[in-house]
C-alpha cells in the first residue's frame, strides 16, 4: 500500500473508532445547567411544533398521521433563540419531546447514534419548490476531504456520517445561490480529476467542505427527551453560495432558512447501496442478523421500528426529509446602508471592539450620516498611529505612552493633546471551549491560574510538536509531565473537572500573534497568584509538573533543553552525559522576560521543537513543521471563536506531497479536517464578546489566590470589578485592579477607551468624533440585538462613565488649537494641563470620573531605539480595502479590516 493509502486507512480507520465512541454524540448533560450564550432569547426568538402548519410565513411539509414517523414526531418542539437581524453567528436550537437516542445495530456493525437524533443544515432556497430546495442546503462537507492533491471520503462508507455525496445511483446535488438559472448544480458525487485521470475529484469542495460548512450531522437526545446546540449561521461573507444577506437573489430579500431533520426509530425507504441503509439487516441486541424463514438475512422493511437511522437527509429515495422544519432566518444585509460619497471617518484599535462596533456602525451611518470606517489592529499598533496623526480616534485599554517607544514617538507624545472618552465594558478574555465525548456535550469546565498558564506554555507532553505514529519523545519537560500523556492524568485537572473522562487530549486555540491590551489583562491574573506566579518561575507544582523550559527567562538555569542532532537523537558528551542549549524567553531588548512577574501583550509559541525529529526517516516529506503549524493562532479573536464553535485547530499536520508552493518546489503540510462531532475537545481564548455571539461555553475562572472563588463573565461579575478601579499609569483611563476583586468579580473585565488625537485632527474631524462618542454611549449603551445596541458580552457604561464620555465629547468638539510659535493666542485652550504639570492632580481629585477634556501625556514614557510595529498603509487605501472586500463578498472577515459600516466579521 503507498504512504498515502496508509495514512488515509489510518484516519479512517481513526474516525470510525471516534464514531463508534460517540454513544452520547452532542449529547447534552442534563444534570448540567447550559451556560450562557448569545444564543440566548431574543424578541426574534420563534417557537415552532412539528405539527405547526406554518412557521411565520414559512409553510412547513404536511404530515400525514398515516405516516410510520407520525408517532415519533407528535411532540416534538424547536425553540430557536434568534430569528432576524442575523450576522455570522451562533443561535441557540432546543429540541423536546423526542425519545432517548438509542445506540443499534445493522448486523454488520454498532452504531452509536442509531436511533433519535436531529440533524441541521442552513438553505438558501424556495421552501415551496420541492423540487429543488434540498439543492440549495448546505450539506455533505463532513462526506469529503482533501487529502494529497485528491479529494477522499473522510469516513468509510458504512460509518453514520453518510451524506448526500454517496456513491451509486444517489446524487444530491448543490445549487449555488450565485450562479445563473441556467447552469447546473455541482454535482455531490466524485469525478475523474480532469488534470490527472488517475485520480478522483469532488467538485463540490470547490464551495464548502468538513472545515466551512456549518452542517450538523447528528445530536442526540437526552433521557428526558431534550437536547439543545448551538447552530453558526453563516451570511455571504462565511459562505457566497448561500448569499444569505447579499441580496443576490433579489434586492429585497436576505432570507436563508434554518432546516432540522428529525430522525426516529422507523425505516424510510429502500435497502441498498445508495439508498435509505447500505446492509439494512434486522440484528437482535447482541447485533446477531435475525434470519428470514428460509434462512437469509432479513433486510429492513419500509416503515419498520427500531430501525438504524442510515442515510442522507436529504436523499429523495428516502421519506426523512417530509420531515423537517423548516425556520426562517432573516440576516442583516452584507453591503453598506450608507450612500456612496459619504464623508469617511477612520478609527483604529482594540478587537474587544469589534462586536460592539459591527453594531454601531449602521446606526451612526443612519443618524449622522458618516461612514465610521474601523481597521481592528493590536492596541500597541493603534496608539502608534494615533500617536503619529495616522488616525484621528482609537480605541484601547491602556493610555498613551504604554511600551516601548522610539525617540520619535516620545517627541511627539510631549507635544500630543489628547482626550479620552470611556466606550465600552466587556468581560475582556475569556476561555470558551467545546467539549464532547462518549458520555455527551459538557459545559461546566473550570480553570485556575495555573491551570491555564500550564496550556498556555506547552508543557503538557501532547502540546509540542510530535509527528503521529513516530514513537519519538518530547525529552526536555520534566518526567512528571511526560506522564501526563492525557489532559485527565493532571491531579490538577482532576481537582477542578472530576467530569472530564475522555482520554482526548484538548487542542488550543489562541488569537494572535499580534499584541492586545487584554491579553496583558490575562496574564496579570495569571501573576497575581502566588502558586501560578511560583509555577512560571521554575517551580514544581505539588505533583512534580514544571514549566516548559522555553517559557522561562532567558539566561536563568533552569532554561535549558538537550540538544538534539539531525537523527533526533539527543547529544551526547566525551563522558555520555546529555548536552544542552540555553533557550527561554526575552523581551525585544533581549532582556530575559519572566512571565511571572512582567505580562506579556501576546501569547508567545516558544518551544522550537520540530516534528518528525528524524527526517531521514521519511524522505517524501521536505520540511519538518513546528510549533506554529502543530497549533497555529488564529487570526483575531472572532476567527478564535469561529473555529471554537467548528472545533477546528487548523492542526497543519499532513504532509501534502503534491502540494504545490513555488516553482520547483512541491510538497507541504496542510490542515487536517475539523474535530468530528462526538469527539472534540477544544480550548480557546476569545473576548467575552465574541463568545456570546458564537454561543460558545465560557468557563469560570478562579479569582487569585482564592481556591474554589471561581467566576464568569456574568453581567453581575463585570459589574462587581467595576468596584477596583485604578488609574493606569497617572491618566484618566482606568482599569479593574486583578489583586484587589472581591469574590462575586470576574477578574478579566476591561474598560475600552475612545482616545482623540486633538491636535493632529481638524475641526471636521473632530465634530464627528464627538458626535460618535456622544451616540455610542447613550442609545448605543442600550442591550439587544437590533443595530445601533450593545450586543451580549458588554456591560452598559456606568452614569459616571457615561458622564465622562459626555465631558470628553464636549472637550473634543471644543478644542481650540495652541498657536504655533511666535503665533498670537487665538484663546485659551480648553484642555486641562498635562499629567504631572502644575494644576493637573487637582482635576483627578477625590475619585470619580476625570474632568471632561483631561489630557494626558506620559511622563514616565520609556525612550528606545526600538520601534513599535505600525501599519504604513493610510487609512484611505485601508478604507478603499474594506469597501472592496464587501462588495465582493471576500468572506475574509477574520482579518483586521477596514469595513464600510456593518457588522465587523460578518
Amino acid at each position: 500500500m503507498s504512504r498515502i493509502g496508509s495514512l488515509l486507512a489510518v484516519r479512517l480507520l481513526s474516525l470510525a473508532i471516534a464514531a463508534s465512541s460517540a454513544v452520547g454524540l452532542v449529547l447534552v448533560n442534563p444534570s448540567i445547567a447550559p451556560a450562557a450564550q448569545a444564543a440566548t432569547a431574543s424578541d426574534s426568538e420563534v417557537s415552532i411544533k412539528w405539527t405547526d402548519a406554518t412557521v411565520g410565513d414559512v409553510a412547513q411539509p404536511r404530515r400525514d398521521p398515516q405516516s410510520p414517523h407520525y408517532g415519533d414526531f407528535t411532540h416534538l418542539e424547536v425553540v430557536v433563540s434568534q430569528t432576524k437581524g442575523l450576522i455570522d453567528q451562533g443561535i441557540d436550537v432546543r429540541v423536546s419531546g423526542m425519545s432517548q437516542t438509542q445506540p443499534g445495530s445493522d448486523g454488520l456493525r454498532a452504531i452509536p447514534l442509531a436511533m433519535n437524533f436531529v440533524q441541521a443544515m442552513q438553505c438558501w432556497g424556495d421552501p415551496a419548490d420541492e423540487a429543488t430546495f434540498r439543492e440549495t442546503c448546505q450539506w455533505g462537507g463532513w462526506a469529503m476531504e482533501r487529502f494529497g492533491s485528491q479529494i477522499e471520503k473522510v469516513l468509510p462508507q458504512d460509518s453514520w456520517f453518510r451524506t448526500q455525496v454517496q456513491p451509486g445511483d444517489v446524487d444530491v446535488p448543490f445549487r449555488d445561490a450565485n450562479a445563473a438559472a441556467d447552469v447546473p448544480p455541482v454535482t455531490g458525487n466524485s469525478i475523474v480529476s480532469p488534470k490527472n485521470p488517475a485520480l478522483r475529484e469532488w467538485p463540490l469542495v470547490s464551495l464548502f467542505s468538513a472545515s466551512t460548512s456549518n452542517e450538523v450531522p447528528g445530536v442526540g437526545i437526552n433521557a428526558d427527551g431534550t437536547t439543545h446546540f448551538p447552530f453558526e449561521v453563516q451570511s455571504a461573507l462565511q459562505a457566497p453560495q448561500l448569499g444569505c444577506g447579499s441580496g443576490v437573489r433579489s434586492t429585497a430579500s436576505q432570507r436563508c432558512y434554518l432546516v432540522i431533520v428529525p430522525r426516529g426509530s422507523h425505516f424510510g425507504g429502500e435497502v441498498g447501496e445508495g439508498k435509505c441503509a447500505v446492509g439494512g439487516y434486522v440484528a437482535d441486541e447482541y447485533g446477531s442478523r435475525i434470519p428470514n424463514p428460509d434462512g437469509s438475512d432479513r433486510q429492513y422493511r419500509p416503515g419498520e421500528a427500531n430501525a438504524v437511522q442510515e442515510g442522507s437527509p436529504l436523499n429523495p429515495k428516502c421519506d426523512y426529509w417530509n420531515n423537517r422544519v423548516v425556520v426562517p432566518l432573516d440576516f442583516e444585509p452584507v453591503t453598506g446602508t450608507c450612500p456612496l460619497g459619504a464623508k469617511e471617518r477612520g478609527m483604529v484599535g482594540s478587537q474587544l471592539l469589534v462586536g460592539a462596533m459591527g453594531s454601531w456602525q449602521r446606526a451612526l451611518c443612519q443618524s449622522i450620516g458618516n461612514v465610521y470606517n474601523f481597521v481592528s489592529n493590536p492596541d500597541s499598533t493603534a496608539r502608534s498611529q494615533l500617536l503619529a496623526g495616522r488616525a484621528g480616534l482609537a480605541f484601547m485599554s491602556d493610555p498613551l505612552g504604554t511600551g516601548i517607544l522610539t525617540a520619535r514617538e516620545s517627541e511627539n507624545l510631549a507635544t500630543t493633546d489628547v482626550v479620552y472618552a470611556p466606550i465600552a465594558i466587556s468581560g475582556g478574555l475569556v476561555v470558551s471551549y467545546a467539549y464532547e465525548n462518549s458520555a455527551g456535550r459538557h459545559e461546566d469546565l473550570k480553570f485556575s491560574p495555573r491551570l491555564l498558564a500550564k496550556l498556555l506554555t506547552q508543557s503538557y507532553p501532547f502540546q509540542p510538536p510530535l509527528y503521529a505514529n513516530s514513537g519519538e519523545v518530547i525529552d526536555h519537560l520534566g518526567a512528571v509531565n511526560l506522564r501526563y500523556g492525557y489532559f485527565i492524568n493532571d491531579p490538577d485537572v482532576k481537582a477542578l473537572n472530576p467530569k472530564i473522562t475522555s482520554s482526548t487530549n484538548p487542542k488550543v486555540i489562541l488569537p494572535g500573534p499580534s499584541s492586545a491590551d487584554a491579553i496583558a489583562q490575562l496574564w496579570r491574573w495569571i501573576q497575581a497568584d502566588k502558586e501560578a506566579a511560583a509555577w512560571l518561575s521554575g517551580e514544581p507544582d505539588p505533583w512534580g509538573m514544571t514549566v516548559n523550559p522555553y517559557y522561562l527567562p532567558k539566561k536563568s538555569a533552569q532554561a535549558k533543553v538537550p540538544i538534539v542532532d539531525d537523527h533526533g537523537g539527543i547529544v551526547k558528551d566525551a563522558s555520555g552525559k546529555t548536552t544542552y542549549r540555553d533557550v527561554g524567553l526575552a523581551s525585544i531588548d533581549d532582556t530575559p522576560l519572566n512571565l511571572a512577574t512582567t505580562p506579556p501583550s501576546s501569547f508567545p509559541k516558544a518551544d522550537e521543537t520540530l516534528a518528525p525529529k528524524n527526517m531521514s526517516s521519511y524522505p517524501e516529506i521536505r520540511t519538518p513543521y513546528g510549533s506554529q503549524q502543530f497549533s497555529p493562532y488564529s487570526e483575531n479573536l472572532l476567527s478564535t471563536a469561529r473555529d471554537t464553535i467548528r472545533a477546528n485547530p487548523h492542526v497543519k499536520t499532513e504532509w501534502d506531497r503534491y502540494k504545490f508552493v513555488s516553482d520547483g518546489v512541491i510538497g507541504d503540510w496542510v490542515s487536517i479536517a475539523p474535530q468530528p462531532p462526538g469527539n472534540k475537545f477544544i480550548i480557546s481564548v476569545t473576548d467575552s464578546a465574541s463568545a456570546e455571539r458564537y454561543g460558545l461555553n465560557v468557563a469560570p475562572l478562579q479569582l487569585p489566590n482564592r481556591p474554589g472563588v471561581f467566576v464568569g463573565p456574568t453581567p453581575e461579575g463585570m459589574t462587581a470589578a467595576l468596584g477596583t478601579l485604578v488609574p493606569v499609569a497617572g491618566s484618566p483611563i482606568k482599569q479593574p485592579d486583578v489583586t484587589r476583586m472581591p469574590d462575586t468579580a470576574y477578574p478579566l473585565t476591561l474598560l475600552s477607551y475612545a482616545a482623540v488625537n486633538l491636535t493632529t485632527s481638524d475641526a471636521a474631524a473632530r465634530k464627528d468624533y464627538a458626535l460618535m462618542i456622544n451616540q455610542v454611549t447613550t442609545t448605543g449603551q442600550e442591550r439587544g440585538t437590533a443595530r445601533g445596541k450593545l450586543p451580549a458580552g458588554y456591560l452598559p457604561l456606568t452614569d459616571a462613565m457615561k458622564a465622562q464620555a459626555k465631558n470628553a465629547a464636549e472637550a473634543i468638539l471644543n478644542y481650540v488649537p495652541k498657536p504655533k510659535p511666535g503665533a498670537a493666542a487665538a484663546g485659551p485652550a480648553a484642555v486641562a494641563a498635562p499629567a504631572g504639570a502644575p494644576g493637573a492632580g487637582a482635576q483627578q481629585a477625590a475619585g470619580g470620573a476625570p474632568a471632561g477634556g483631561q489630557v494626558t501625556q506620559n511622563a514616565a514614557a520609556v525612550v528606545s531605539d526600538q520601534v513599535t510595529p505600525k501599519f504604513d498603509a493610510p487609512l484611505p487605501a485601508q478604507a478603499a480595502l474594506g469597501v472592496s472586500l464587501i462588495v465582493g463578498l471576500g468572506g475574509a472577515a477574520f482579518a483586521p479590516l477596514l469595513m464600510r459600516p456593518r457588522r465587523l466579521g460578518g
